[in-house]
């Protein structure tokens, strides 16, 4: 995954050396979505992001399956075509307990997500056609 995450629209007289933070993340979970509509919390992930660039900064990230969940069972239902399952993965980034050192600033903070993929390797799968 490649984004971009901070704070982006600065307005003159305001920059962000005049902020700073010792808690900024980025957090991604997966879920599931039955047939029913219930959400299945499968695991999250949490990335620490530099705290010292607060201006908005490109990221790339790789994350391995096994980081986010023990619970592979629900996760291999979401890729097999015999159940009506979904899966699908939030991104947040998040940034809290920031301290303005100025009289006024003005920015917005973003996230913009550039590159998402999902890839799986299996050693071992069933693969069934047509049936």
């Amino acid at each position: 995954m490649t984004l971009n995450s901070g704070f982006n629209d600065i307005l003159l007289g305001t920059e962000t050396s005049q902020l700073s933070t010792n808690e900024y993340e980025l957090f991604i979970k997966l879920y599931t979505i039955d047939s029913d509509d219930n959400s299945i919390f499968l695991g999250e992930v949490v990335r620490t992001l530099d705290p010292i660039s607060l201006a908005l900064s490109r990221y790339d990230f790789t994350f391995d399956l096994s980081e986010f969940t023990n619970n592979f069972d629900a996760l291999s239902k979401a890729f097999s075509s015999e159940y009506n399952i979904d899966f699908y993965i939030t991104v947040e980034s998040s940034i809290t307990n920031c301290i303005v050192d100025t009289h006024l600033f003005t920015g917005h903070f973003a996230q913009q997500i550039l590159d998402a993929r999902f890839e799986a390797t299996v050693p071992i799968s069933d693969l069934q056609y047509n049936t």
